[in-house]
């Protein structure tokens, strides 16, 4: 069985309803609070060879990307954290660093946890609080919306497989694609924005056609897609361009931690002026009546996630 499988039986079943939204959802919901956690394996989900500072960022991150998913403000957070009895000053000093900078950057606090020091590989699990009035779910999807995502789309499974030694690319495009694996950017400031739309809403972490299925699986619909309005940087570009990828590849790749969600047609306006800078929305499809995913006319069978191994 796949995670999501393995979730459905054996947990779905015992977990609260109310506040656990059956476990369908990116987070839980606890009066005014959405709460989520993640747990990030050296060797499993990062190398333990990046900077401390990054290796810290990118596992706050995935958990501020949770909180966006469903249109909420991230604001405390605990950590349990393991580390090898090898671990140096330096690296602790470097690793905290770079959580207080991102802290910093998304306003979020530290409010406890734990410290393990072990014969084991680092470990980090996160969890973490929002603040949300109403919380954008999966299931909710309705009908004719649209189908919108932000960011671009690729860059991070890219990167990782350049990492593996599975691609290549021009020094800048590597530097580009590496970067997004190492370091993602959720949509974080821009969520709450996106929620007064938003009908259905999820991030990008297994992959975009697992996570769009997701809403359609929950909404009980469907989706239909042009591979064409996908957004691609630069840089995936020039994989591409070399015959290394396909577009729809990038559909496949998981950890893009971007947001992908659902609303009404008539909103497509104020959607628009929800983008940023930093965070580009474009529209990629339409939620249809038949319970399948539709990419290019044709129906795409979706395989169950299973973690990418970093090493």
């Amino acid at each position: 069985m796949d995670e999501a499988q393995i979730i459905a039986k054996y947990f779905a079943p015992i977990a609260d309803k109310s506040i656990g939204l059956g476990l369908k959802d990116d987070a839980a919901v606890l009066n005014k609070y959405i709460i989520s956690t993640d747990l990030l394996i050296q060797n499993l989900h990062f190398f333990g060879t990046e900077s401390a500072q990054d290796i810290a960022r990118k596992a706050l991150r995935i958990n501020l990307s949770d909180i966006a998913a469903m249109g909420g403000v991230p604001k405390y957070y605990l950590m349990s954290l393991a580390i090898p009895n090898s671990t140096d000053e330096d690296w602790l000093h470097n690793f905290s660093t770079g959580l207080d900078f991102d802290n910093k950057e998304y306003r979020v606090k530290l409010i406890g946890g734990d410290l393990v020091i072990c014969n084991a590989p680092i470990t980090i699990s996160i969890t973490i609080f929002g603040e949300c009035g109403n919380p954008i779910k999966t299931n909710t999807a309705q009908l004719g919306d649209n189908i919108y995502v932000t960011g671009n789309i690729g860059d991070s499974g890219l990167g990782l497989r350049i990492l593996q030694g599975k691609l290549n690319a021009p020094a800048w495009a590597q530097r580009q694609l590496i970067a997004s694996y190492q370091l993602p950017s959720p949509a974080v400031n821009i969520a709450p924005q996106i929620a007064k739309y938003a009908n259905a809403m999820t991030d990008i972490s297994d992959g975009l056609n697992i996570d769009l299925w997701q809403i359609c699986k929950n909404s009980s619909l469907g989706a239909q897609l042009d591979s064409n309005t996908i957004p691609i940087s630069n840089a995936a570009n020039e994989v591409i361009n070399s015959n290394q990828a396909k577009i729809t590849d990038l559909l496949e790749y998981g950890d893009d931690y971007q947001l992908i969600f659902t609303a009404p047609a008539d909103k497509h306006d104020d959607i628009m002026k929800c983008a940023t800078i930093n965070h580009n929305i474009t529209k990629i499809g339409q939620i249809i009546d038949s319970p399948q995913l539709i990419i290019d006319n044709k129906e795409i069978k979706i395989k169950g996630y299973k973690p990418k191994l970093a090493g």
